[in-house]
């Protein structure tokens, strides 16, 4: 199951996607095409540009009730670094999903990472590979963020690894909330 193999894998088979797969956006939802329509401002230090689109659902999250996926991909220093915003029709899908990514993350043996700026976020450091997932629960929506692991300045002082993971979370997150407040929309 698509499940198991997500953080073995840092997540990567849920974040590839073709735009114009079929079904995408099938169903009508009003959040899903405002944050196609959305610009992000106030991009991370590291992060050069921002590119919205609409990506495939992967069978095993279609099966787990996710109905839509906007990807947002990034230029900068880190090619890796994605945001997907999952959609579900209830928050109570949602939080199953995000249960699921939680006891996946406790069984992996995976390091948990705690972000001072978003502590709803749930971030662990992948197991097979140099990166960083987060996943946050709100509403109706995961918002997760994707991105490796590079020598560097440790935002909170000092030197050791980092990650865009951290600051996109942030990011996404901040984005999401004013997409919604602007729109109307949840």
């Amino acid at each position: 199951m698509l499940f198991r193999t997500l953080i073995a894998v840092a997540f990567c088979s849920l974040l590839i996607g073709d735009a114009n797969a079929a079904g995408m956006g099938a169903r009508a939802d009003p959040l899903y095409d405002a944050l196609l329509k959305s610009a992000l401002s106030n991009l991370p230090s590291g992060v050069t540009a921002a590119h919205i689109k609409a990506a495939a659902v992967e069978p095993d999250d279609a099966s787990a009730g996710v109905i839509s996926n906007v990807e947002i991909g990034f230029e900068g220093k880190d090619p890796t670094a994605k945001v997907n915003y999952l959609m579900f029709s209830t928050p109570d899908l949602a939080s199953v999903y995000f249960k699921r990514y939680d006891q996946i993350v406790a069984s992996s043996g995976a390091q948990r990472e705690f972000l001072p700026y978003a502590p709803g976020a749930d971030c662990a450091d992948a197991v097979k590979v140099s990166a960083l997932v987060c996943m946050s629960a709100i509403g109706r929506v995961i918002v997760y963020s994707y991105g490796a692991v590079v020598p560097g300045t440790v935002e909170h002082g000092g030197t050791g690894s980092t990650s865009l993971s951290g600051p996109l979370m942030k990011l996404a997150i901040d984005h999401l909330t004013s997409v919604r407040a602007a729109t109307g929309t949840q």
